[in-house]
């Protein structure tokens, strides 16, 4: 049996959190990658980084549930995240004027309101970022497993167009031509 302090903890971890996600894209100078944060509830105290939006959200996910115990064990007051009801769907985007034009242009194309279609834009943004999250993720495990696939039969990757390369295989050696072709020498 689920004690109080378990099912308080519970039903604030069920919040919608993802209304307060600051998502900010890390440089590649830096590691690369993404940072999830809930500012709403400290600037540093709810962080998770990783590869792809969903693997950071999945690294602050403990975070997340710490801080809510923390609070629940102080018997503070938890900042309650923003519910969907609390959206108006009304939103003031400022632009530029060329941007405007070509906007109310392409509304007029497609025969829709300017409303309309900068909301499907955004939707189909939103998408798009959630699918390149998606796909970027598999893309490095793939080839994390090329990697490994081809580091296990031999000590070095050729580049393909790179001349008069070395490559070893099994204690063979191989020389590369410019169209990436191979012929053994030993």
């Amino acid at each position: 049996m689920k004690s109080g302090k378990d099912e308080r903890i519970k039903s604030f971890l069920n919040l919608p959190w993802e209304n307060e996600y600051k998502i900010t894209k890390i440089a590649s100078g830096e590691g690369g990658g993404f940072s999830v944060s809930i500012p709403l509830l400290g600037s540093n105290l709810c962080v998770g980084v990783g590869d792809t939006i969903p693997e950071a959200i999945d690294n602050m996910r403990p975070a997340l549930e710490n801080l809510i115990e923390e609070y629940v064990d102080k018997d503070e007051d938890i900042p309650r995240p923003r519910e969907e009801d609390d959206f108006s769907g009304t939103i003031i985007v400022r632009t530029t004027p060329t941007l405007h034009s070509r906007l109310v242009r392409e509304a007029k194309n497609q025969n829709v309101s300017l409303n309309y279609l900068i909301g499907s834009l955004l939707e189909r943004g939103l998408a798009l970022s959630s699918a390149e999250s998606v796909i970027e993720k598999h893309f490095h495990k793939m080839q994390e497993l090329s990697w490994e696939a081809v580091s296990y039969h031999c000590h070095s990757i050729p580049r393909v167009g790179e001349p008069d390369l070395d490559w070893s295989r099994e204690g063979q050696t191989w020389l590369g031509d410019e169209e990436g072709r191979f012929k053994k020498v030993a």
